[in-house]
């Protein structure tokens, strides 16, 4: 059994089929997602529909689903809330249920940050899914310093939340940075575990697959 981790999909819901496809997804598998499913992209619903009816599948709390749990809508928000139609209450219920961080034997997963020298059950939630409040009190501790470059904790730590770029950011045994704009137009990008030893990138088409610990 293998467990694939996707970054932030906002509504790319062709991108994350073709994602899959490319890491040849089994019923076996574990998927994980880190956050931040809906928004932006055009097909939110198809994503959560998806994603919550897939068995053996985590999706974790993004600041998205936390603005939608909230509901401090903006535009973007308001959307997606129109999408869903008669379906946006079981939408809300089921968000009111997403864990803010998944640990397996290989790495700590979460959608946005954590403050060093903390154990991740004493994190902050804010900070966790990386809401205002969650950015304001990392830049009130840390000043213009982000928060991976400090990062010295004994487990790896795999985020999204943040766009990195068009490739990951990987610091081997220390962070593993897989937000690379998929609804901005850059790539979704998916990581197997089981082990971040040796990472070989493959880049093709919209898609990102870090197959570590395999070749």
């Amino acid at each position: 059994m293998r467990t694939i981790v996707v970054g932030d999909i906002h509504g790319c819901y062709d991108e994350l089929l073709q994602l899959l496809a490319k890491v040849q997804l089994t019923e076996d598998d574990c998927l994980i997602s880190l956050g931040d499913i809906v928004d932006r992209g055009v097909d939110s619903f198809k994503v959560y529909d998806f994603l919550q009816n897939r068995p053996n599948t985590v999706v974790l709390m993004g600041n998205h689903e936390r603005k939608h749990l909230r509901q401090t809508l903006s535009y973007s928000q308001e959307i997606v809330k129109l999408q869903f139609g008669d379906r946006y209450a079981e939408f809300l219920e089921w968000v009111s249920h997403r864990p803010y961080y998944h640990e397996t034997d290989e790495a700590i997963l979460l959608h946005a940050a954590v403050e060093d020298g903390i154990s991740i059950e004493k994190q902050r939630e804010e900070v966790l899914c990386g809401c205002t409040a969650g950015e304001k009190h990392l830049e009130k501790r840390y000043g213009n310093t982000y928060w991976s470059e400090l990062y010295s904790g004994a487990k790896p730590v795999i985020f999204g939340h943040h766009v990195v770029g068009d490739r990951p950011l990987i610091i081997a045994g220390k962070v593993y940075g897989i937000d690379t704009g998929a609804c901005h137009g850059g790539r979704l990008t998916g990581l197997i575990l089981p082990n971040l030893y040796n990472p070989k990138n493959i880049f093709r088409s919209r898609v990102t697959i870090i197959v570590v610990g395999f070749w």
